[in-house]
């Protein structure tokens, strides 16, 4: 009985599935098909051109087997990143956590983000380390020291995966991040977790305590690498 529910339901989802991303693909990416030039040449870092690349069988079929089980694997990575920074803040200052904490919370923000990009098709994301001085061979070699390494990187991003892929790395570092994000269930307790700074970005108050903020952080950093 059970296995005819369980085929029932899977059919469901298979017509369901299939019906949408059938709307998806033969309609709602004509915008970025048949593209606008001038928008095209005026954002052309940004363009799509490997859509008329797709294979769409392959995509049906992969929506239908596939996808299920990279969603379970991808909700629960995201589910015990959250408990996991729950229970390790629970009824702690988190700009005081112990460094055992800490370090057991560095290790779940790593690897779970890892998991979750692996289910989203991310099979392996390889690392090319750049030296500075390959760059800059003028750059002082006394500035090699871990001390000296620099707290504060700048970095853009143009989707959630660059968030996730900066998180694998031995760094796990911390984020600034717009005020909303701290109002998303979930996403609140572990960002949380990692001693991200919020800020409104159209407040000038906020920007200039986040300014302090960083600043304190910085020195803390430089005392105690």
């Amino acid at each position: 009985m059970a296995l005819w529910a369980f085929g029932i339901l899977y059919a469901a989802y298979a017509v369901f599935i299939t019906r949408w991303l059938h709307r998806v693909l033969n309609g709602k990416l004509d915008y970025i098909v048949n593209e606008d030039r001038v928008l095209a040449e005026k954002n052309f870092p940004f363009r799509r051109t490997d859509i008329k690349k797709w294979n769409h069988t392959e995509m049906y079929l992969c929506a239908i087997f596939l996808f299920p089980f990279r969603a379970i694997l991808m909700i629960s990575s995201i589910i015990i990143c959250y408990l996991a920074s729950k229970a390790l803040t629970y009824g702690q200052d988190i700009r005081k956590l112990s460094q055992t904490r800490l370090l057991i919370l560095r290790h779940f923000n790593q690897i779970c983000p890892r998991l979750v990009l692996f289910g989203a098709g991310f099979w392996w994301i390889p690392r090319i380390p750049v030296n500075i001085w390959d760059v800059d061979p003028t750059y002082p070699r006394t500035y090699a020291t871990r001390k000296d390494r620099a707290p504060l990187v700048v970095s853009n991003h143009v989707s959630w995966a660059d968030i996730l892929c900066i998180l694998t790395t031995d760094e796990c570092p911390s984020f600034i991040s717009k005020k909303s994000i701290a109002k998303i269930p979930v996403v609140e307790t572990v960002a949380k977790a990692m001693q991200c700074l919020f800020v409104d970005r159209d407040n000038s108050d906020e920007r200039n305590a986040l300014l302090d903020e960083l600043n304190q952080r910085i020195s803390d950093i430089r005392t105690n690498p």
